[in-house]
């Protein structure tokens, strides 16, 4: 089960570094999207930069 609110998965100890890759508040199309297939990756290292490009993403779009 995922946490929108953290944007982690209890089923796979977290999907987001830290539990914090931005707000499903102010997600975008592109960062919803991101965030959807950061959340459905089995290959950690692949879900690892997939969140990395979620994280600069939406800190970027904040700006």
């Amino acid at each position: 089960m995922t946490d929108v609110r953290t944007n982690s998965s209890s089923a796979d100890g977290g999907g987001c570094p830290n539990g914090r890759c931005g707000s499903p508040y102010v997600d975008d199309d592109v960062a919803r999207a991101l965030r959807a297939r950061a959340e459905q990756e089995t290959d950690p290292a692949i879900q690892r930069e997939l969140w990395r490009v979620y994280r600069d993403y939406v800190e970027n779009a904040a700006q």
